[in-house]
């Protein structure tokens, strides 16, 4: 424990020792006066200190093995910045670091961090965030990736990206460019409050295993071309708001397929679509449920849809509570494979 206790210039270092003395030092070496203190057996753990009589100085508090709590009165005063044990004044036991500009070599983040301005990955550059990691988004603050990002939790140790003010929007992860190719992922992450995450030319990018919850504007919006003849991959990912217009977006020649997602809108006001094929996209769309859109899949001017196989239940895409189930539209060439498409509840199919 480092503390003043001898109210001299500067903190002094405590500690406990098995040979059962407490310790203090200054930070010259010297001992301070009167230490070490001695007890009747080794120390368990670090000692505290704190103003225990409210006579503005500070003693010092210490257990042993001889299950006795000791106390010490010190010279010290209580208007020190060291005024608690593990790290903050709340004992979280949690250190911040606060980010933000442009990241110009190979990076790896973990820990909790709060992202308090824009940050940008450099093209070529790889961006590597740890399981376990909570990265809080200050108002309006955008992670932009022109390189690399590998963003894989686990099940266990899962990935947070959310607001650094509670429920306050933050911004996008914008994965943008060929910079990007064949390694960017995301896995087992919660993405909380957002904009969205937005996906330009797309080339082998993986989201899977996501919770998307509480986006404003998309939960995933992809466009652009994809050179990569294997594609791009949306699977078993829950998209899950109130305020969302298309759950998943995918325009202008981008080759993605979504497998296996939950994707929800939770209002009243049925509009937008599920999933959103548009504009000479094409991929594969098997064993989504989708639940509360306007559309529940819709594939309009030029793209090209396979609907896939069904599941061990027998069943394909499950479309609930949605105005239309399937809105093909201008030019559209959908696949609906051997097995059913599940429409419930009021939906109809349009085809135009």
């Amino acid at each position: 424990m480092i503390a003043d206790i001898d109210d001299l210039s500067g903190p002094e270092i405590i500690i406990g020792s098995a040979d059962k003395k407490l310790y203090a030092w200054h930070a010259d070496g010297t001992n301070v006066n009167g230490w070490p203190f001695m007890t009747g057996d080794i120390f368990l753990g670090s000692p505290a200190i704190g103003d225990v009589y409210g006579d503005g100085k500070n003693e010092v508090v210490a257990g042993s093995m001889n299950s006795k709590l000791y106390l010490w009165d010190t010279k010290g005063t209580t208007n020190k910045d060291w005024a608690s044990f593990h790290h903050d004044a709340q004992n979280t036991g949690r250190s911040y670091k606060f980010l933000s500009g442009t990241i110009s070599s190979n990076s790896f983040w973990s820990g909790d961090i709060n992202v308090v301005g824009n940050v940008t990955v450099n093209y070529g550059v790889t961006l590597t965030i740890q399981p376990g990691t909570i990265l809080r988004f200050s108002p309006n603050t955008n992670l932009t990736v022109n390189g690399y990002l590998s963003a894989n939790g686990t099940q266990r140790n899962p990935i947070t990206f959310t607001s650094i003010e509670s429920t306050t929007r933050w911004g996008t992860i914008t994965l943008n460019g060929p910079g990007t190719n064949y390694f960017s992922s995301i896995r087992y992450a919660n993405i909380l409050y957002g904009t969205e995450i937005d996906i330009i030319n797309p080339d082998g990018i993986v989201i899977e295993n996501c919770n998307i919850l509480n986006s404003s504007m998309y939960g995933i919006n992809i466009s652009g071309t994809s050179e990569n003849s294997e594609g791009n991959y949306i699977n078993s990912d829950t998209i899950k708001n109130s305020n969302i217009y298309h759950a998943i977006a995918i325009q202008n020649g981008a080759y993605v397929s979504c497998y296996g997602n939950l994707i929800k809108k939770t209002d009243l006001n049925h509009n937008g679509s599920g999933i959103l094929y548009g504009g000479g996209t094409y991929g594969e769309v098997e064993q989504n449920d989708i639940r509360g859109f306007d559309w529940g899949i819709g594939a309009i001017w030029g793209a090209s849809v396979g609907a896939g196989y069904a599941g061990y239940d027998g069943w394909n895409n499950r479309i609930t509570d949605c105005n239309n189930g399937l809105n093909i539209l201008r030019k559209v060439m959908v696949i609906l494979a051997i097995c059913p498409i599940l429409v419930q509840e009021l939906t109809v199919f349009m085809i135009m």
